[in-house]
């Protein structure tokens, strides 16, 4: 064998080569779809949460919410005999 010779590049190895010389162009995509005017409402908001989980990564836990928070919750009358 050969001192010069290349080492053969895995093919994840080579995949991943391939997406991040491709990623400023999907950035850009999504950019461009949240932003235009063709697509649908879910398109956008898909592109939205594609963004916000690449910069800030995804949330394994949903966020605390406030302390002052309250909730209050009518039933109509019907229910709330049902309910207590």
């Amino acid at each position: 064998m050969r001192a010069t010779a290349r080492k053969r590049k895995e093919p994840q190895e080579r995949a991943r080569e391939i997406l991040t010389k491709a990623s400023p162009a999907a950035a850009r995509l999504l950019a461009e779809t949240i932003q235009g005017e063709e697509g649908s409402l879910k398109e956008k908001i898909d592109c939205a949460k594609e963004v916000l989980n690449r910069v800030y990564g995804r949330s394994g836990k949903p966020l605390a919410p406030p302390q002052d928070l309250r909730v209050e919750v009518a039933l109509p009358e019907e229910l709330e005999e049902d309910a207590q």
